[in-house]
């Protein structure tokens, strides 16, 4: 009985895993896009002589793997804690963007070969924390995100304190005249 049982679910395990990579060489929506937040560690000194070039640097190694970038900016210049492969200085770089995350080796990879990144570090989000990071970097919204009723019911709720509030300063003011 239990080596049926074993055998059932190793059939299963098997199915599963020829269909889902079946659904990997099809391209299906089913294997949806990673949010990430990547932090790009780079020479401080390249950075300063060719800002255009540093960036577009980062930004094609991220381009050739299939992400769309959504945001990106210099987050941090200074003094490393540590020395790292000689560099006592450098520049953290910020890049929001989307990707299959079966090409994240293939980024790692690209980072490590480039003489601009010294370090690369990248983080996985919920859309909840992906878009909130996003409009503190970009000052504005992602299209299309879930959240605009929320803004809607923000709205409404900020109409209504100011109405309490001059509703308050009415009740003060005819309690001051009664007083009197």
């Amino acid at each position: 009985m239990q080596f049926h049982a074993n055998v059932v679910q190793l059939i299963i395990q098997h199915r599963t895993t020829r269909h889902h990579l079946n659904l990997f060489e099809q391209g299906s929506p089913e294997l949806a896009e990673y949010l990430y937040e990547g932090m790009f560690l780079l020479d401080s000194a390249q950075f300063a002589a060719d800002h255009e070039g540093t960036v577009q640097q980062v930004l094609s190694i991220l381009e050739n793997a299939g992400a769309q970038i959504d945001a990106h900016r210099p987050w941090q210049d200074g003094r490393l804690a540590y020395e790292i492969d000689g560099h006592k200085k450098g520049l953290h770089y910020l890049v929001l963007f989307r990707m299959d995350g079966s090409k994240m080796a293939g980024v790692t990879r690209q980072c490590r070969l480039s003489d601009a990144v010294i370090r690369q570090l990248m983080l996985k989000h919920p859309r909840v924390l992906y878009d909130a990071i996003f409009e503190t970097l970009s000052g504005h919204e992602i299209q299309g995100s879930e959240d605009e009723s929320s803004d809607e019911d923000s709205e409404k709720a900020e109409s209504s304190e100011k109405t309490e509030t001059k509703d308050s300063e009415e009740e003060v003011k005819t309690e001051a005249e009664v007083a009197s």
